[in-house]
């Protein structure tokens, strides 16, 4: 039998449709049983609303339901005004919300010990990802027989929502992608701080 060749449908004898009718009209009923939800409460149709919270190994999980248990804070890129007046200071000042409070701590709202976070603290030079770096370790002390300068950052516990971001007295010392040393310490530069929840 031809797709195209017409077929008796219902089984009343009378009404006839093509193979390909008939496939068409199963898959719009199909489709419309689905995006009505109206199939088998099982299954999670494309424009559920609902909350649903997978308690299965093999259930689905909803974007929303991701999304949620990924906690995490990004305070964006703050301009480095903590010497006032606009003028940057990253000489023993914390890295806070308020880019213009020198003793302003983080709050990141997440409601757990620093052992339960992961937090990143990035520079830029002009508020972009592209010309940003990581500060990694940079504890550091230079003596040169008469002045000891110390450089880095310490992030310590306030609360389970709160740290404190504290620098060096003379700043912070980064190492460039020459391989020397960058000094950091009256740049109008960019900090963010990103802090994310561990499971």
């Amino acid at each position: 039998m031809a797709l195209n060749e017409n077929i008796p449908i219902d089984g009343d004898g009378v009404s006839t449709c093509t193979k390909v009718d008939k496939i068409c009209a199963a898959i719009r009923a199909l489709r419309v049983a689905l995006n009505a939800g109206g199939i088998d409460d099982r299954y999670l149709y494309r424009e559920n609303v609902g909350a649903f919270t997978p308690d299965g190994d093999y259930e689905p999980a909803t974007k929303k339901y991701v999304d949620d248990l990924i906690l995490s804070f990004d305070s964006g890129w703050l301009l480095n005004e903590l010497g006032g007046a606009a003028t940057a200071d990253w000489m023993n000042v914390h890295l806070g919300n308020d880019p213009t409070d020198p003793t302003d701590n983080l709050t990141h709202g997440l409601g757990a010990p620093l052992s339960d976070l992961i937090i990143k603290v990035l520079i830029s030079t002009d508020e972009t990802d592209n010309n940003s770096f990581e500060l990694l370790d940079t504890h550091h002390k230079y003596s040169n027989g008469a002045v000891d300068s110390k450089f880095g950052i310490t992030i310590y516990q306030v609360d389970v929502n709160n740290i404190k971001i504290q620098t060096a007295t003379d700043g912070i010392k980064g190492i460039a992608d020459d391989g020397s040393f960058t000094i950091i310490d009256d740049e109008d530069w960019y900090y963010k701080i990103k802090v994310w929840k561990l499971g």
